[in-house]
């Protein structure tokens, strides 16, 4: 009997280390960095333009980080032009930095008047915000981010 209960914490040790490794990448996320890299042209319908988007993130931890999803936001001033999220989880090794491609997807119609005021020059700033979702035993957890911000 003895031996099985001992057995039984040493399991439950062993799950709960590698639970707490599984929350320290998540975790780590908070303190990663987001440098834009470029943006580039994809694809343009009638109704859509597509541009892609590559972004440096760093991991300055000594643990690696995971992001299990991020929800995307671009702006033009205050004009949200579009929203997305990343379709896989990304792994930033400790102390690297990896490319992260973002597609964004533009709608023409709803761009109409950022189009205009940029052309016109009256954007000010543009911003691209992020919420990172990290997955959890409890439940999913986020972190709000500012990835990018250029004004003129």
């Amino acid at each position: 009997m003895r031996q099985s209960k001992g057995r039984s914490l040493l399991i439950l040790a062993i799950l709960f280390c590698s639970g707490c490794t599984w929350l320290t990448q998540r975790m780590a996320v908070t303190q990663c960095t987001f440098e834009w890299l470029s943006v580039s042209h994809q694809k343009s319908s009638l109704t859509h333009t597509r541009f892609k988007i590559d972004l440096k993130a760093g991991n300055p931890n000594n643990t690696d980080a995971t992001l299990d999803r991020i929800v995307y936001t671009f702006y033009a001033d205050d004009l949200k032009l579009v929203e997305g999220s990343t379709p896989n989880t990304v792994h930033i090794p400790a102390g690297e930095s990896v490319v992260l491609p973002i597609e964004l997807k533009v709608s023409h119609l709803s761009a109409v008047e950022a189009i205009a005021r940029v052309y016109e020059g009256r954007v000010s700033r543009y911003r691209l915000t992020a919420r990172v979702y990290m997955r959890t035993p409890w439940g999913e957890m986020s972190h709000d981010i500012e990835l990018w911000n250029q004004g003129s």
